[in-house]
């Protein structure tokens, strides 16, 4: 499968699936959850204006492994890149409620002059992550919609999203990061 084609993840999904619904942590209260997300594609407005964004950012942060990138979001950046039309957002709402956010940013390939879209931000609160899958295949429609050649997904090292996208993409890069601010 190549990167940003969505037929493998049907062959994955089963057994993705029944990985996560064998993992200690998942409880029946998940499942029934299950059906009631919705995820929709959404401005940036729309996130930075909902009562829970800065709650699940914070949520983000702290899984993220970005111990190093400490601070509060961009707004500005993140909003020029939107006035632009680099930035592409989505947001997952359970029982009214945020759950979930993603930002896509699309970016030239100065190799090959196309643009890719590279995930900025994909976080689902941990009681939603039976929807990953369906996260994931939104970016990629989101990517496919905006005209992206490609999709970048990323993962912190040694995590359970790195195991799962190896399991469903191409491992292309691999990121190291070194703090300049010392």
């Amino acid at each position: 499968m190549t990167a940003g084609d969505t037929s493998g993840l049907t062959g994955i999904k089963e057994s993705a699936i029944h990985t996560h619904r064998g993992c200690a942590h998942q409880s029946r209260g998940r499942l029934e959850n299950r059906d009631m997300m919705k995820i929709e594609t959404c401005t940036l407005s729309d996130l930075f204006n909902d009562p829970r964004y800065e709650e699940v950012c914070l949520h983000y942060r702290q899984e993220a492994g970005h111990i190093n990138l400490k601070g509060i979001v961009d707004k500005d950046k993140y909003s020029f890149l939107a006035r632009n039309g680099l930035l592409f957002c989505a947001r997952a709402v359970s029982e009214g409620q945020l759950v979930g956010i993603m930002a896509i940013v699309m970016c030239p390939s100065l190799h090959n002059s196309k643009d890719v879209a590279n995930v900025d931000t994909l976080y689902l609160e941990p009681e939603h992550r039976g929807h990953g899958l369906q996260f994931l295949r939104h970016a990629i429609k989101m990517a496919r919609e905006f005209g992206a050649s490609g999709i970048r997904f990323s993962a912190p090292a040694g995590s359970r999203t790195e195991q799962l996208f190896d399991r469903l993409f191409q491992r292309s890069d691999v990121t190291y990061y070194k703090s300049l601010e010392d």
